[in-house]
């Protein structure tokens, strides 16, 4: 009889699951990114159109929570009463895509350390903790170079790294052979992240112009937020319990840059500019009467 001890099983050993499976989840994955294509596209078309008063908004949004639908009141037809909705969704979208990495990173990758990778809890959180040091040095620096290029180009290196390099991140962190490839990987998501954390601030704020600004921004980031960032580590447990593939964190990833990409292509640079409705300002006494000048 032999008496070598049994190894422990993993506590989380997904099963294989059918090809048919994993189809479903790649499918649900391309019809988001069709369904946000279709959303941009459209905002594209009534651009002109995306202003309001924020208390309708706000109004609108408060009644469809509380399971009264589109109403402005009770026992009410239902009215199309806002216009901003689609621009309400813009800043939403660049919400989603500058959160995912952010939520993968600090809400998901322990569990997945822990669980899937084996790696022991002290070591999978000092992980993250070291990645979000370095991004918080890194982020003065990246934020002050928006100032000089733009926030665009920044958040287009973000979108691209979710996109190309989600996958190789995933890879490192689940066939490194040592502790420091998998640092490299969890590191290469926290890039990603700071793309974001570096410029969203600045940037969602002077999508609206003044009167709408406050209302507008606090509906779309908050409903963003609760709906897709909070909501990543348990989409991301949920698929890969389901389909059994490690990856789907990954897939999600390229997802989000696919649709951050797309709503990327319909914001304005906001860098060096003032925010809309804004009054004009000056720095000097010939910018100000150049600026009368023109106005004459």
């Amino acid at each position: 009889m032999s008496t070598t001890p049994r190894q422990a099983p993993p506590l989380f050993s997904p099963a294989p699951a059918p090809r048919g499976r994993n189809l479903t989840a790649l499918s649900v994955l391309a019809l988001g990114a069709i369904c946000a294509i279709a959303l941009a596209l459209q905002i594209y078309h009534f651009w002109p159109f995306m202003s309001d008063d924020a208390y309708i908004s706000l109004r609108y949004s408060q009644r469809l929570l509380e399971g009264h639908g589109l109403t402005w009141n009770d026992l009410a037809p239902a009215v199309e009463g806002y216009t901003n909705l689609l621009w309400v969704l813009i800043c939403a979208g660049l919400v989603y895509t500058s959160n995912a990495a952010d939520y993968m990173l600090t809400g998901y990758l322990p569990t997945y350390l822990k669980v899937l990778v084996h790696i022991s809890p002290t070591v999978a959180l000092a992980m993250i903790t070291a990645t979000l040091t370095i991004l918080a040095i890194l982020l003065v620096f990246v934020a002050a170079l928006s100032d000089r290029i733009g926030v665009k180009p920044i958040m287009r290196t973000g979108c691209v790294l979710l996109i190309v390099a989600s996958i190789p991140a995933f890879l490192l962190i689940r066939h490194g052979s040592s502790i420091a490839l998998i640092f490299v990987g969890v590191l290469l998501i926290g890039l990603m992240e700071l793309c974001f954390d570096s410029t969203s601030p600045a940037t969602m704020p002077a999508l609206f112009p003044t009167n709408v600004r406050n209302g507008a921004l606090a509906i779309s980031y908050n409903v963003a937020i609760s709906a897709f960032g909070g909501t990543t580590p348990l989409i991301a447990q949920a698929l890969v319990s389901g389909t059994g593939d490690l990856m789907v964190p990954a897939y999600m990833l390229i997802v989000a840059g696919l649709v951050g990409a797309v709503t990327l292509y319909f914001t304005p640079e906001v860098a060096g500019r003032p925010l809309p409705g804004s009054p004009p300002t000056v720095e000097t006494e010939r910018e100000a009467r150049t600026l009368v000048q023109d106005c004459d």
